[in-house]
Parts: C-alpha cells; structure tokens; sequence
C-alpha cells in the first residue's frame, strides 16, 4: 500500500555504531512484525514515529532494549529508536523529519533515510495526544522486505516505513509516559 501510493523508500541501519537496535530492527522486520502497522505519530518538522502495534504509542513487542549511544548527529532523515520511563523501546521508532541537536544524547542513530525523504514527509500530520486526528498512514504493505548490503557493518533496507516508542517535544503540563518521551529529559 505504501510503496503503491508514494514508491519505494530507502535507508541504511548502522550496525556497527549501533548494532543492537540495528539487529533488533532487522529481526523485527524479518519477522513481519511491522506489516500493516503505521506511523501513529506524525509532528511537522519534528518526527514520524511507527512500529506500535497499537498505533497509540504504548504498545510493543512486550521488551525493551538496553540503551545504546554514538555521536552520530541527529539530522533530517535520521532513524532511532523511541524512548519512555520503562526504557528504549523494543519496536517504536522514529525518523527525524528536520534536524533535531535537541535530541542527541537522549536519542541514539542508528539508522538513515538515504533516498525517498519526500515519502516520508508526505505522511499525514497527527498528533495522537490532541483530539479528532485523521486516521494514520499506514506504510508498511504486507511484507517488509530488508536487503543485506555487503561489508561495512550496515544494511540496506527497501520498502515501507517503521514505528517505535513515542518521542516528544515539550509541552505545557505534559507529564512523560511510556511513550511520550520530553525533549531534555
């Protein structure tokens, strides 16, 4: 349905900066884990968030992962897991629609959109804290295919797009939960 409406979508994942959330990533895929879910969470020159099989940004695979951390710069394009109180999350995920400095340090990169960041952005705004959102993308078709590429550590991955855990920017008396994670927190 994704690649359908908005055409292929292209990324690497950086095992070797970040090989446990790449590893996890991969397996998740692997494991249709992802197909049919959607980007629940779409914030305008912040974040598109994905990988809740609840699509309301509390849900997961029942785990969460041990915290990874690189210096990898947070800018446009840019794919990480989300984070709560209970920890980085064991499937939602984010891709940085803007540079985010705000981010690094909290956040950890693992992964790059490399082609097709106008699909990315074209994904329907929503805020799933305000009321009457539209109904969510839902990007990743029946099968997410990942594609190995050769050395370097990293993978290459064609398909639809990818959720995790909520991540956040402040808001006026917002308290964090599992899966609305605070700039600067």
């Amino acid at each position: 349905a994704f690649v359908e409406r908005f055409g292929a979508d292209r990324f690497t994942l950086d095992a070797v900066n970040a090989p446990s959330y790449t590893n996890n990533f991969v397996f998740l895929a692997e494991n249709q884990f992802f197909d049919g879910l959607t980007f629940h969470r779409v914030l305008e020159g912040f974040v598109a968030q994905g990988g809740d099989p609840e699509g309301t940004g509390f849900g997961g695979p029942g785990y969460v992962l041990p915290k990874e951390t690189n210096s990898l710069p947070f800018e446009e394009g840019i794919i990480s897991m989300a984070a709560s109180a209970a920890g980085v999350s064991g499937s939602q995920f984010f891709i940085t629609l803007a540079p985010q400095p705000g981010l690094e340090g909290d956040f950890t990169a693992f992964g790059r959109v490399t082609s097709g960041m106008s699909v990315v952005k074209a994904l329907t705004l929503r805020d799933p804290s305000q009321p009457n959102q539209p109904e969510p993308d839902v990007p990743f078709g029946e099968r997410m295919h990942p594609h190995r590429r050769e050395g370097g550590g990293h993978r290459d991955h064609c398909g639809d797009q990818h959720h995790e855990e909520e991540v956040g920017r402040p808001r006026e008396g917002a308290g964090a939960g599992p899966d609305d994670v605070r700039l600067g927190q």
